[in-house]
């Protein structure tokens, strides 16, 4: 089963971004958290020894103060008011700061520029009013925030930097051992990549890979094998028929019609040997360098019609126009494109087809269906072995190969040399 394929959009974030936005997000998340619980311990750690000191006042109070006297006491930064219930003495007005606060009361208020934690008690001997002021304490929890904040952005920072060089520092092998894989050519030998890797996973792909290369080698070594065996068993009757053919003609006794049949017999046997060592070059990619004749487009395209008349009725289906006097190319691989790509023309339609040849391109117009587009890398169904044989010979040549739907009906192929 095909692995699946993502879209397009998600393949184009590299590794090293993807590690390196993790390690960021959860270096995020660890100095959101940290500043939090430090937030909370310090804000549970400051009221609990406050409320512990007003218990203190509270309970000093009541022990030390004469329950039915009522008082009221302003110190630096505590300020207590009394007030009994069965008391004798008139108690003075009540602190500005305890105006219009419930009884009972825990909390804190603000009172101008100032904050205070306010504890009023019940008891059954009298009101206890307490206000502590706060106001060092909620600068210092300021001075805190904003320190705690310099802190968290110097974190922020220093995890950027250490989340781009470690996501830098997993993903370089990784590119590395891509970009030495991207450098392969395809040749006899592939060289092979280095499998001193101190990560175990590119160990393996790594060697992996290279078991992967040998497997292929061999399978092109086996596969040269079979066509060199191929090509020596289809020689061999060549080589025979060609041979008689020429026993026949040496001894003279033929009449012309024979002999003329003899004469196409012992020239197609030719043309099939050197179209095998041809396909041999192709296969094993060193058809670039064949040997370049100047080759006359007239009577090359007189002959490539009269190949054709013995297998199709042509009649005024097949035109050819050469633009071009001569063309300076390999006569065998330029011969057989053309035969491949009008015979695979011939087979798709039963219209017409116009063939122009020049020392620059070649057109074939159909009004078919045409060939199949794209072409594919190896004989089909719906290509067959010519496409095979054109496209192999444009990728040996480095021509460029078209096709081009036409807006009439048919197919236009154009090949650039």
């Amino acid at each position: 089963m095909p692995a699946p394929q993502l879209p397009p959009h998600k393949m184009r974030q590299s590794l090293t971004t993807r590690l390196q936005h993790a390690f960021f997000a959860f270096s995020i998340c660890v100095v959101i958290i940290m500043a939090i619980l430090m937030i909370l311990v310090d804000h549970s750690l400051e009221f609990t020894m406050l409320d512990s000191d007003l218990d203190d006042e509270i309970n000093s109070l009541l022990t030390k103060h004469d329950q039915q006297t009522p008082l009221e006491w302003h110190g630096a930064n505590l300020n207590i008011y009394y007030l009994p219930r069965n008391s004798t003495t008139t108690p003075t007005p009540m602190p500005q700061i305890f105006e219009g606060l419930p009884t009972p009361f825990s909390g804190e208020i603000e009172r101008g520029s100032d904050t205070y934690l306010i504890r009023i008690a019940q008891y059954p001997e009298a009101d206890i009013f307490i206000a502590r002021d706060i106001s060092a304490y909620e600068t210092r929890a300021t001075e805190f925030m904003l320190t705690l904040t310099g802190i968290s952005l110097l974190l922020l920072i220093a995890t950027w930097y250490f989340s781009r060089t470690n996501s830098l520092r997993i993903s370089g092998p990784l590119s590395d051992l891509a970009t030495r894989i991207r450098e392969i050519t395809p040749a006899e030998k592939i060289a092979r990549l280095p499998e001193n890797y101190r990560e175990k996973e590119l160990h393996e792909i790594a060697t992996t890979f290279n078991s992967f290369l040998s497997e292929m080698e061999a399978f092109v070594q086996r596969e040269q094998s079979l066509t060199n065996l191929a090509s020596h068993e289809l020689r061999t009757p060549i080589a025979v028929i060609s041979g008689g053919i020429e026993i026949l003609q040496t001894r003279g006794n033929l009449d012309p019609a024979d002999q003329k049949t003899a004469t196409r017999i012992y020239n197609a046997c030719i043309e099939m040997r050197e179209n095998i060592d041809m396909l041999l070059k192709l296969s094993r990619h060193n058809a670039a360098a064949a040997h370049a004749d100047t080759i006359n487009l007239s009577e090359l395209a007189a002959e490539i019609r009269n190949d054709l008349a013995h297998r199709f009725t042509l009649d005024h289906r097949l035109k050819i126009q050469v633009t071009s006097t001569t063309i300076t190319t390999d006569r065998i691989l330029l011969k057989m494109l053309l035969i491949n790509l009008i015979q695979n023309a011939l087979q798709h339609t039963q219209s017409s087809i116009e063939v122009f040849i020049g020392n620059t391109e070649i057109n074939v117009h159909d009004k078919g269906k045409g060939l199949p587009s794209p072409l594919q890398r190896g004989p089909s169904a719906t290509g067959g072995l010519g496409l095979y044989i054109v496209t192999l010979i444009c990728e040996a040549k480095n021509w460029e190969l078209r096709i081009t739907p036409r807006e009439s009906g048919g197919t236009t192929i154009n090949v650039l040399f």
